[in-house]
């Protein structure tokens, strides 16, 4: 008995390490994403997002988010407005069909988190600091941000247009693991 119950244990007691320090987790983006823009003059809505998140509160330095954008899902509720934003003199769908943000790092910041990396748009890449919170859900959990973005940074639309400079954004990311 003795030489049947030690092989059990080592084996029950490494597969609860195993299962203990195994923090990182590939998660989904689940179906019901926000990614909400507005300004003084527009607001509008992408609606194609596509990416791979790896995401542990407790392992920041394992966790990363490469996310992508389509930009021909642009909607402002406004046919003729939707055909502008795609068209050459603004975000240039065509040419540059993808937003994408890459993170470099993750860190914690008071109650919430801070993502680091590369956002790209129009062919421009740009170190971003991004603030995210998260919050756990039954199916996985919520990454919500809150951010404001420069369009004239990334050459998007004239540097002297009427419309405004700055597009607050707001980002839901269901995340199901």
């Amino acid at each position: 008995m003795k030489n049947i119950l030690l092989p059990a244990c080592t084996v029950l007691i490494l597969g609860l390490s195993a299962f203990t320090f195994h923090y990182t987790t590939q998660a989904k983006i689940g179906n019901d994403y926000v990614l909400a823009f507005s300004s003084e003059d527009v607001t509008g809505v992408f609606t194609k997002m596509k990416g791979d998140i790896v995401w542990d509160a407790n392992n920041l330095a394992n966790s990363k988010f490469n996310l992508a954008v389509e930009v021909s899902s642009i909607n402002t509720g406004n046919g003729l407005k939707n055909k502008h934003a795609k068209a050459d003199n603004w975000f240039d769908a065509k040419k540059y069909p993808k937003i994408e943000f890459i993170t470099s790092k993750i860190e914690a910041k008071e109650e919430a988190f801070v993502a680091q990396g590369i956002l790209t748009m129009h062919g421009i890449s740009k170190e971003m600091s991004i603030p995210f919170k998260y919050e756990k859900t039954a199916s996985g959990g919520n990454i919500k941000s809150t951010f404001d973005v420069d369009r004239t940074e990334f050459k998007i639309g004239e540097k002297e247009a009427k419309v405004s400079k700055i597009m607050h954004l707001d980002v839901l990311i269901p995340i199901v693991q």
